[in-house]
């Protein structure tokens, strides 16, 4: 893992990233939505691109901070062949259910952003022919307003799939605790969704889902901040 710079969470809001009980299914999940398991730690995540001979993964940094600076020597699958006691990763599980692990991950230094960059050999053509990329649209975005509709999804703790419609209550706002701006929405969140994401009305990513209040709120990384940190991560 790559550590750009640690960040601070806004202590006003709880995690979402948990380990509470399974839940009942309640429907497909998007081909680029995944759940993403670290120790005792769940989340989401989106498929961003694949590129590179990447699939990359765009989450919460509180989801993975945590895990060890090693990175792989040749590949994933041979890093977890070494028998290293102290090997510590991410298990991504995509929609189809595969699962593969990950301790390639890049931190945002201005933002609860993480990137995890999974190799493609450890996927068949199908399956990457499969996987779709969360949908993007930055004209959208910087159209977003107040009251606009929104909607958060993720993965629950259990592997169920979530996803709440709100509104959104300031595109871009200030928030002390994380010291930079957020999008601020009414709209529920649950633990494990950390990471997911906040959609528009047409379902395009407006942000990365960080935390939530017990008033139904939550707090997303907007997506001109993912947009910074995709170009620090190829300037790296």
């Amino acid at each position: 893992m790559i550590r750009l710079k640690s960040i601070g969470l806004f202590m006003l809001l709880v995690l979402l990233a948990g380990c509470a009980e399974s839940g009942d299914e309640q429907m497909q999940p998007p081909v680029y939505l995944v759940r993403i398991t670290t120790q005792d730690v769940v989340g989401s995540g989106v498929i961003y691109s694949v590129e590179n001979g990447w699939v990359n993964v765009l989450t919460a940094a509180h989801v993975v901070e945590n895990m060890s600076a090693a990175r792989p020597a040749e590949s994933d699958v041979a890093a977890m062949d070494t028998g290293e006691e102290d090997y510590r990763g991410a298990e991504i599980t995509f929609y189809d259910g595969k699962k593969v692990f990950c301790r390639d991950i890049l931190l945002s230094e201005l933002a609860d952003l993480a990137m995890l960059r999974i190799s493609i050999a450890q996927f068949t053509d199908e399956e990457l022919e499969s996987y779709c990329y969360v949908p993007v649209d930055k004209e959208s975005f910087d159209a977003l307003c107040a009251e606009d509709v929104c909607t958060s999804v993720g993965f629950g703790p259990g592997g169920e799939v979530l996803r709440y419609e709100g509104r959104i209550l300031e595109p871009w706002i200030y928030m002390e605790d994380y010291g930079q701006y957020m999008i601020w929405a009414g709209a529920d969140i649950r633990s494990g969704m950390s990471g997911g994401g906040l959609l528009d009305q047409n379902g395009c990513l407006i942000g990365i889902l960080s935390g939530g209040s017990e008033d139904g709120e939550l707090a997303a990384v907007p997506y001109s901040l993912v947009l910074q940190f995709i170009e620090t991560i190829e300037n790296f």
